[in-house]
Formats: C-alpha cells, structure tokens, sequence
C-alpha cells in the first residue's frame, strides 16, 4: 500500500451512541509522511440545537447555529481523503462509527494500532503525547486533537524512527487478546496497553501476531 499521505480525523458529538448522539464538530489534518509535514488543517461545527457534551469538548451550543449542515462537512472531508491514504484517528473505532466508511480509505487506530517509540502509562492522546514531549495547549477540541497526533509523527521521526514503518507495521492484520496476568500482576497488562473490561473482568487488547512475543506475560487469542 502507498503511504505518502494520511487523514488524521477526529469528531467531537454529544455522546457516544451514533443512534442517539450526533456529530458536533470535525476535525482533519493531511498530513505528509514523505516530508513529515502538515500539509492542510480543517475543522467545522455541524449546526444542530444543544450540545450535552458542551463540559468535555467546550463547544457552546449557541455556537452551533454558525456551523455548517452535516453533509458539507462531509464533503470536504471526503474531498480532502481523497488526497491521502490512509485515515488515522485516535480510537478510530469512535470515530468511524459517526462518520461511516464513505471516505474510501482503510482506517488506522493510533491508541491500537501503532507502536509509539516510547512507552506510555496509558493510551489516552494525552498521556502519548506527553510521553514524547509533546506539549498540550489544548484538547478535546477535533482540531487540537489532529494536531497533537501530527505532532506524535513529526516527533516520533525526531527521534530517529521510520514513521512509514511505523505506519506500516499498523497495517497489519491484528486480533484481540486477553492477558493471562493475576491480580498483583495487572500493571504489567496496563503498562503494555491493555483495557481493562469489567464486564468480562479480563485485560484486552488488539495486536499484531508479531507484537505477542515481546509481552512479559502470556495471552491468549479470544477474537479475530
């Protein structure tokens, strides 16, 4: 697969059921991997009435009547995939859920998916960031948040790693695994990215078949 260009997207919306909640701002950035560079930023409220989220995303909802219908935001959005190849999100699972599979482009989580050069105490954009000395001026904005991601890259390549590489390791197939860890041990399923899923009561997370070996700890494959 060519990997000149990826969408980093991001969405801020009212909540987290697409069929109840909806989309109240997105965000984009193109970013080049062959020059390590942001080549175009975009971001845009969706017009809608109230916004329940307005405490963690800092929208207000009287801003929403400026913003602009769900349909031309998607538009640009789709015109702007259509310059990149390969889109990137943080939980890109969230994110692809409100915006649909009409960008025509395969999907790249980067809390899942990619191998940061630095361990991390957790998955958040946050706490990545900060682990590479990317600063955080503000966040939970859809803008901000493709931002600090294109700061990762261009970060991660500061430090001397092939962000292609990188990329491309994130490509390939991944299935979900359950650690094997008792109770004293679960900061060792924590530290190397696994969630904690109360209802199963079992620490999960999405790997590369490759990416087992290394773990300190046995796990065992429980979907594909």
């Amino acid at each position: 697969m060519k990997l000149d260009s990826i969408l980093i997207v991001d969405t801020e919306t009212t909540g987290i059921e697409p069929g109840r909640d909806r989309v109240v701002e997105i965000g984009a950035v193109l970013w080049s991997v062959e020059h390590t560079c942001t080549v175009s930023a975009w971001s845009e409220l969706i017009r809608g009435e109230g916004n329940p989220a307005e405490a963690v995303n800092r929208i207000p909802a009287a801003a929403l009547a400026n913003g602009v219908e769900l349909s031309t935001a998607l538009a640009t959005l789709q015109a702007l995939a259509g310059r990149a190849d390969v889109a990137v999100a943080h939980n890109a699972p969230f994110d692809r859920q409100f915006l649909g599979d009409d960008l025509g482009l395969t999907w790249l989580c980067s809390m899942d998916d990619l191998a940061w050069p630095r361990p991390t105490s957790g998955r958040s954009l946050a706490t990545i960031a900060l682990a590479h000395d990317v600063g955080i001026v503000s966040a939970h904005r859809a803008l901000a948040d493709c931002l600090i991601l294109a700061r990762l890259f261009e970060r991660a390549a500061e430090l001397g790693h092939d962000v292609r590489a990188l990329l491309e390791r994130g490509l390939q197939p991944r299935a979900t695994y359950q650690a094997l860890v008792s109770y004293a041990d679960r900061e060792l399923a924590k530290a190397a990215g696994f969630s904690w899923d109360g209802g199963a009561k079992r620490w999960t997370r999405r790997l590369a078949a490759e990416d087992v070996a290394g773990l300190p700890f046995k796990v065992t494959r429980i979907a594909p």
